[in-house]
């Protein structure tokens, strides 16, 4: 975000704003997630957690949804966003647009599932509470539809072509 925010091109300043945006979103589902997970197992401690696949289906579903949301997997907005800004470090710099996408595509992900797939498979023990609850759905499922709406939707569509244009 601060290379697209100071690099002084409009098309990719316009860039930097939109994952800002999108990261804002993300973050909000992926904190409102934490809290929900809180609230079953009364710890942040994710060693006393695991098993939400099994205990708790729905809300191992969204929980999903925000890890893939926030991760950029294709169809969401940030996957949208960091296509539009690593084929933009093409031109600035091949060694940048290599390291960029090795660590977006590749080290970002694989962390985030380590530490997340224990949390939904591991052993643990069933925590307190029933699955998620209406609130809970609705305020973390609307982050989610927005991560998809704004990155393969129109306005996602039509920023990907407009700021390809101006990259041109």
């Amino acid at each position: 975000m601060a290379l697209c925010l100071v690099s002084g091109v409009a098309a990719l300043e316009t860039v930097g704003y939109w994952l800002l945006f999108m990261h804002c979103l993300t973050t909000t589902a992926e904190f409102y997630m934490v809290e929900a997970i809180y609230r079953r197992y009364g710890t942040r401690n994710i060693l006393c957690m695991g098993g939400l696949g099994y205990t708790h289906p729905t809300l191992w579903r969204f929980s999903v949804g925000t890890v893939l949301i926030t991760i950029g997997f294709p169809g969401s907005s940030l996957f949208a966003a960091k296509v539009v800004f690593l084929s933009s470090m093409v031109g600035v710099s091949l060694t940048m647009f290599v390291l960029l996408s090795f660590c977006f595509l590749v080290v970002l992900p694989l962390l985030f599932m380590r530490i997340w797939v224990p949390i939904w498979f591991g052993q643990g023990h069933r925590g307190k509470g029933g699955d998620i609850t209406l609130y809970e759905a609705l305020v973390i499922g609307v982050p989610l539809v927005g991560g998809v709406l704004l990155g393969f939707g129109p306005v996602g569509l039509a920023a990907i072509e407009c700021t390809s244009s101006d990259l041109a």
